[in-house]
């Protein structure tokens, strides 16, 4: 009885232990050698979810990860001005104040603009590696989705396929 008591004991403090290791804020993970970002790179993703144990057990976890530095520092995080939803448990964050960024349906038609954010792949003006630029945003950027969350963006290689935004930035000023 003795023992069945100790191995409950342990058990648990084991499985405490090892929750706290890994839930709530998890380590921040830097991407791309810590190099500035390029005008409206998304410079962090933050991911704010539930971690199921499949044992009776869950926790909330928060998983940033910085994609590249802004001028200022480092990618603003905490500030929601600069915050935008790609899902219920997925917020992107630019370097510029989102209120910059024009409306999806105010970018001019030159180009692809059937999607917000695309990929650029080898980038030469982020020395050949992959990053994503926001061209606009959409009403859902602003509220979580609570449908299926997808962000769909296109996919450019260096040299071919989409053209760079023809937008300038708004001029209205933030809030």
């Amino acid at each position: 009885m003795w023992t069945t008591a100790l191995c409950v004991v342990l058990t648990s403090l084991t499985t405490h232990l090892t929750h706290a290791q890994v839930c709530g804020d998890v380590p921040i993970v830097w991407r791309n050698n810590n190099q500035t970002c390029p005008p409206r790179a998304i410079c962090a993703d933050v991911f704010n979810t539930i971690r199921d144990w499949y044992n009776g057990t869950t926790c909330p976890e928060k998983r940033t990860l910085h994609n590249c530095f802004c001028g200022s520092g480092m990618c603003p995080v905490n500030d929601e001005s600069h915050q935008m939803y790609a899902s219920q448990f997925h917020r992107i964050y630019t370097c510029e104040p989102v209120c910059r960024l024009p409306w999806c349906a105010n970018v001019r038609s030159t180009g692809d603009r059937t999607v917000a954010v695309v990929t650029e792949q080898s980038s030469p003006t982020f020395s050949r590696n992959t990053y994503q630029r926001v061209d606009c945003r959409c009403p859902r950027h602003h509220r979580p989705s609570v449908g299926n969350g997808i962000l769909h963006h296109a996919v450019k290689s260096s040299g071919n396929g989409l053209q760079p935004p023809q937008a300038e930035l708004s001029d209205t000023a933030c809030v």
